[in-house]
Protein backbone atom coordinates (compact mmCIF):
# COMPACT_ATOMS: atom_id res chain seq x y z
CA UNK A 1 0.00 0.00 0.00
CA UNK A 2 1.41 3.39 -0.93
CA UNK A 3 0.67 6.46 1.13
CA UNK A 4 0.18 10.01 -0.08
CA UNK A 5 3.29 11.64 1.37
CA UNK A 6 6.62 11.85 -0.41
CA UNK A 7 10.22 12.16 0.61
CA UNK A 8 12.52 13.36 -2.16
CA UNK A 9 10.10 12.02 -4.74
CA UNK A 10 9.76 8.57 -3.14
CA UNK A 11 6.41 7.54 -1.73
CA UNK A 12 6.48 6.36 1.86
CA UNK A 13 4.53 3.29 2.85
CA UNK A 14 2.02 3.08 5.66
CA UNK A 15 4.50 0.87 7.50
CA UNK A 16 7.21 3.55 7.23
CA UNK A 17 4.76 6.18 8.49
CA UNK A 18 3.72 3.92 11.39
CA UNK A 19 7.40 3.36 12.26
CA UNK A 20 8.05 7.12 12.18
CA UNK A 21 5.02 7.67 14.40
CA UNK A 22 6.10 5.03 16.91
CA UNK A 23 9.69 6.32 17.03
CA UNK A 24 8.48 9.83 17.76
CA UNK A 25 6.00 8.55 20.37
CA UNK A 26 8.78 6.65 22.12
CA UNK A 27 11.06 9.72 22.19
CA UNK A 28 8.27 11.93 23.56
CA UNK A 29 7.40 9.38 26.25
CA UNK A 30 11.02 8.93 27.29
CA UNK A 31 11.51 12.69 27.58
CA UNK A 32 8.18 13.30 29.33
CA UNK A 33 8.95 10.72 32.02
CA UNK A 34 12.03 12.78 32.99
CA UNK A 35 10.21 16.12 33.28
CA UNK A 36 9.12 17.77 36.50
CA UNK A 37 5.53 18.88 37.05
CA UNK A 38 6.70 22.44 36.40
CA UNK A 39 8.27 21.47 33.09
CA UNK A 40 5.14 19.53 32.07
CA UNK A 41 3.12 22.68 32.81
CA UNK A 42 5.33 24.79 30.52
CA UNK A 43 3.38 26.59 27.82
CA UNK A 44 4.22 25.39 24.32
CA UNK A 45 5.10 28.50 22.26
CA UNK A 46 3.67 27.16 18.98
CA UNK A 47 0.49 26.03 20.79
CA UNK A 48 0.12 28.79 23.40
CA UNK A 49 -3.12 27.44 24.83
CA UNK A 50 -1.46 24.11 25.67
CA UNK A 51 1.18 22.91 28.07
CA UNK A 52 3.65 20.12 27.35
CA UNK A 53 1.32 17.69 29.16
CA UNK A 54 -1.64 18.97 27.13
CA UNK A 55 0.23 18.11 23.92
CA UNK A 56 0.68 14.56 25.20
CA UNK A 57 -3.03 14.42 26.06
CA UNK A 58 -3.87 15.60 22.54
CA UNK A 59 -1.61 13.02 20.91
CA UNK A 60 -3.13 10.26 23.04
CA UNK A 61 -6.60 11.56 22.29
CA UNK A 62 -6.06 11.60 18.52
CA UNK A 63 -5.15 7.91 18.58
CA UNK A 64 -8.08 7.15 20.92
CA UNK A 65 -10.39 8.95 18.51
CA UNK A 66 -8.96 7.00 15.58
CA UNK A 67 -9.62 3.71 17.39
CA UNK A 68 -13.17 4.81 18.31
CA UNK A 69 -13.80 6.30 14.85
CA UNK A 70 -14.51 9.73 16.41
CA UNK A 71 -13.67 12.19 13.70
CA UNK A 72 -14.31 15.92 13.92
CA UNK A 73 -17.77 16.93 12.75
CA UNK A 74 -17.07 20.64 12.82
CA UNK A 75 -13.78 22.41 13.20
CA UNK A 76 -10.65 20.85 14.54
CA UNK A 77 -10.52 23.25 17.51
CA UNK A 78 -13.36 21.60 19.45
CA UNK A 79 -12.10 18.11 18.53
CA UNK A 80 -8.57 18.74 19.77
CA UNK A 81 -9.84 20.66 22.81
CA UNK A 82 -11.85 17.61 23.87
CA UNK A 83 -8.74 15.43 23.53
CA UNK A 84 -6.76 17.73 25.79
CA UNK A 85 -9.56 18.07 28.35
CA UNK A 86 -10.07 14.30 28.44
CA UNK A 87 -6.57 13.85 29.90
CA UNK A 88 -5.88 17.03 31.86
CA UNK A 89 -6.57 15.54 35.28
CA UNK A 90 -4.95 12.17 34.53
CA UNK A 91 -1.45 11.48 35.83
CA UNK A 92 1.17 11.70 33.10
CA UNK A 93 2.17 8.05 33.48
CA UNK A 94 -1.44 6.95 32.92
CA UNK A 95 -1.70 9.07 29.75
CA UNK A 96 1.62 7.74 28.42
CA UNK A 97 0.65 4.15 29.24
CA UNK A 98 -2.71 4.59 27.47
CA UNK A 99 -1.02 6.11 24.42
CA UNK A 100 1.44 3.22 24.21
CA UNK A 101 -1.27 0.56 24.65
CA UNK A 102 -3.59 1.86 21.94
CA UNK A 103 -3.64 -0.24 18.77
CA UNK A 104 -1.95 1.28 15.77
CA UNK A 105 -2.77 -1.29 13.09
CA UNK A 106 -6.21 -0.20 11.97
CA UNK A 107 -5.79 -0.49 8.23
CA UNK A 108 -6.93 2.63 6.46
CA UNK A 109 -8.76 4.17 9.45
CA UNK A 110 -8.77 7.95 9.62
CA UNK A 111 -6.79 9.99 10.37
CA UNK A 112 -4.24 8.31 8.14
CA UNK A 113 -0.78 7.40 9.36
CA UNK A 114 0.57 10.12 7.09
CA UNK A 115 -1.46 12.65 9.12
CA UNK A 116 -0.69 11.00 12.46
CA UNK A 117 3.05 10.85 11.83
CA UNK A 118 3.06 14.49 10.70
CA UNK A 119 1.16 15.52 13.87
CA UNK A 120 3.33 13.58 16.31
CA UNK A 121 6.63 14.70 14.77
CA UNK A 122 5.46 18.31 14.68
CA UNK A 123 4.42 18.15 18.34
CA UNK A 124 7.69 16.43 19.26
CA UNK A 125 9.44 19.55 17.97
CA UNK A 126 6.92 21.74 19.83
CA UNK A 127 7.72 19.94 23.10
CA UNK A 128 11.46 20.24 22.55
CA UNK A 129 11.04 23.93 21.76
CA UNK A 130 9.13 24.47 25.01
Amino acid sequence: MVAASTTLGKMSTTEEQRDAYESSRERIAALARTLTDQQLATTVPCCPEWSVKDIIGHLTGVLEDRVANRLPTGGFDSWTKSQVERHQSDPLTAVLDEWEALPKDLGDARPSFAALSFDVVTHEHDINHA
